[in-house]
């Protein structure tokens, strides 16, 4: 590498280039007269020395539409290295792009964008970030504020563009013979008294131009300048703004800055209503007191009150107008409400705390008891890291800054588990012989405090002498189609069931209960009895990368024999409820159809005496234990139903 040679058997040596260099050893003493060299190739790299450029050759690039090309410049150099992997952030909170140096990117929001990119080889990385490099530009919202909106002439107004969409251009009209301008931000004097209304328009390389216009926004006043004060009666006033609920009584005050008398006032309130004053030529008052006015509003909402005055009484006239810009707040009354998603939880689940109260607050304080607390929005979320009972308060106020109080409610949060019990319903079940007799039963998993990802059930018969499984499961709500397998074993007459159900959607969030994984299918085959069983060894709940411990209760499942009733050739079959069946009896003269011809042949079999000697459980529809009229009552209002 050109450094000086090194003597001696071990030798360290730093290289300051990268590059590819030749080490030659040679021994200069030995036991023979011959010396032989060894020369070997070393590798010295460096890290990359990031950069990048915008090849995309076109200006206006459209959110949404048009993508812009970036290109990788890292060059190697005799201190830096050549870029071996790419790391590019567009800066729009898009997934970072690490496959390629040279990339197309497509910005859906329109703004100003700074982009970054991380060059790296085996050696090391290096950033480099260019701040507001990309602009995007989108459909335009116009917009603009202005300070002062009033004052006397001559008048110096500031405005401020608060457009978006990134416009190009500009067009401002500052009123009635006042001109326009073309800036972003603009000043503009005002020399004639009046009031005056401004517009903003803005185009862009994408999308239509956008115009916001602010009527009578600028009051300009002149020699003879008006002053008005309001408030709630005559010894509270206020020069700047009042505010209060509908119906909302306001005492206005008016006068002149010099002290001239008032021959003519004209109040305008700003919700419709006018009022105009005259001074009567034949009463002199000594103030102008008598322009003073009281005006109710019934309406909810923002309102700028206009007063003009004139004077013709001393030599030439003078007219001038003032005008306070939405100084009058007109609120709604307030309540607070909010609401609790879910009302009560487990720890470290997030609940969502909802605003619901009336009058439209703006500002909300969340407190949740235990010792959180937020003023963010009217929407939040909070989780509690130990169980008991919280009082969480919301307290509101609105855009006027009035409070408008109040409200608690108590959140219950109990312990978080990682078990939950698959729960047969009905846990005891009973069904007839028959192929039209078959029999759903529901799976519920009780809980599933961390939410539920998937699960594999197994159920077990302990015999098939009465029962088996069917084929055919119902799926839960929340697993789509495509992800849902039954698998009846053996294939026949199943004694084993296994459901296999997946989620990638979150549908079953923190603190769920009573969550279905299905409905299963029995078939009686013969009178008798089974047991039903969850195989806890099989089976298995998973949230995220976590798994539940799964325990089960067993259920007992008795199967009864009915022979068709007197009168009939067919037996009688369990129809109802539609995909459901409940293991009571309802076509009981067999014909296939549940119609007003069972309840007569339930009424004839019972009078009869022909129910002696059945199974109970498929006709006792109240439960009771025994065969009597209340069943055929239960029965006729169950079909009335159906």
């Amino acid at each position: 590498d050109g450094t000086a040679n090194a003597t001696g058997q071990n030798v360290v040596h730093q290289f300051q280039q990268s590059g590819i260099f030749n080490v030659t050893l040679t021994p200069l003493t030995g036991t023979c007269c011959n010396y032989t060299s060894v020369r070997k190739q070393v590798r010295v790299m460096a890290p990359p020395d990031a950069s990048f450029i915008n090849i995309t050759q076109r200006l206006g690039i459209c959110a949404g539409f048009q993508g812009v090309s970036f290109n990788d410049t890292t060059n190697g150099s005799s201190t830096t290295g050549e870029s071996t992997a790419w790391e590019w952030d567009f800066g729009d909170n898009s997934p970072k792009v690490t496959t390629q140096n040279v990339t197309d990117h497509i910005y859906l929001i329109a703004g100003n964008y700074s982009v970054s990119l991380k060059a790296s080889n085996v050696a090391g990385s290096d950033t480099e970030t260019k701040p507001y490099y990309v602009s995007v530009y989108g459909n335009l919202t116009s917009g603009f504020a202005a300070t002062p909106v009033t004052g006397i002439v001559p008048l110096n107004v500031s405005f401020t563009d608060l457009s978006y969409g990134v416009p190009t251009a500009w067009f401002w009209n500052f009123g009635a013979g006042e001109g326009t301008s073309t800036l972003r931000n603009p000043n503009h004097i005002y020399t004639t008294p009046g009031t005056y209304t401004v517009s903003l328009t803005v185009t862009g390389p994408c999308g239509d131009p956008a115009t916001y216009t602010r009527n009578e926004l600028i009051t300009v006043n002149g020699n003879m300048s008006p002053t008005m004060m309001f408030g709630n009666n005559s010894t509270t006033l206020y020069s700047d703004y009042y505010n209060g609920t509908v119906p909302l009584s306001v005492f206005f005050l008016g006068n002149t800055t010099t002290g001239s008398l008032i021959d003519q006032a004209s109040w305008d309130f700003g919700d419709g209503n006018q009022s105009t004053q005259t001074r009567d030529p034949l009463v002199w008052p000594l103030d102008n007191t008598w322009v003073n006015q009281t005006h109710i509003y019934s309406i909810v909402g923002d309102y700028t009150p206009v007063l003009r005055v004139s004077n013709n009484t001393w030599p030439g006239t003078a007219s001038s107008g003032m005008m306070y810009n939405q100084s009058i707040g007109v609120a709604a009354p307030m309540t607070a409400s909010f609401t609790v998603t879910p009302p009560s939880g487990v720890t470290t689940q997030p609940l969502q705390f909802t605003d619901t109260s009336t009058g439209s607050p703006t500002q909300w304080y969340w407190l949740f008891g235990d010792g959180g607390e937020t003023n963010s929005s009217s929407s939040v979320q909070h989780s509690y890291a130990s169980t008991g009972l919280y009082q969480s308060r919301l307290y509101i106020w609105n855009k006027y800054g009035q409070f408008g109080g109040w409200t608690n409610q108590t959140v219950n949060i109990s312990s978080a588990s990682t078990s939950g019990q698959v729960i047969f319903n009905p846990s005891n079940v009973n069904l007839t012989t028959g192929a039209n007799n078959w029999r759903k039963v529901q799976l519920t998993l009780d809980r599933a405090d961390f939410g539920l990802s998937s699960y594999t059930i197994k159920i077990d018969l302990n015999s098939t002498d009465a029962t088996n499984f069917g084929a055919v499961a119902d799926r839960p709500w929340w697993i789509d189609v495509d992800k849902f397998a039954v698998t009846p074993s053996p294939v026949g007459k199943a004694r084993y069931l296994t459901l296999v159900g997946y989620d990638t959607t979150g549908r079953i969030g923190y603190g769920s209960q009573n969550v279905s994984l299905g409905n299963i299918t029995l078939y009686g085959s013969a009178a008798g009895n089974a047991i039903m069983s969850l195989n806890t060894s099989v089976s298995i709940a998973q949230y995220g990368s976590s798994f539940m411990g799964l325990s089960g209760s067993d259920a007992p499942v008795h199967v009864d024999q009915v022979d068709a009733l007197p009168g009939y050739t067919n037996p009688p079959n369990d129809l109802k409820p539609d995909n459901l069946h409940d293991g009571l009896l309802d076509d009981f003269d067999g014909n296939g159809v549940v119609n007003s011809n069972d309840v007569t042949a339930f009424f004839q079999a019972w009078s009869n005496g022909a129910l002696s000697s059945v199974p109970i459980a498929p006709f006792d529809y109240n439960h009771n234990g025994r065969i009597d009229t209340d069943d055929i009552v239960e029965f006729f209002n169950a079909y009335t139903h159906w």
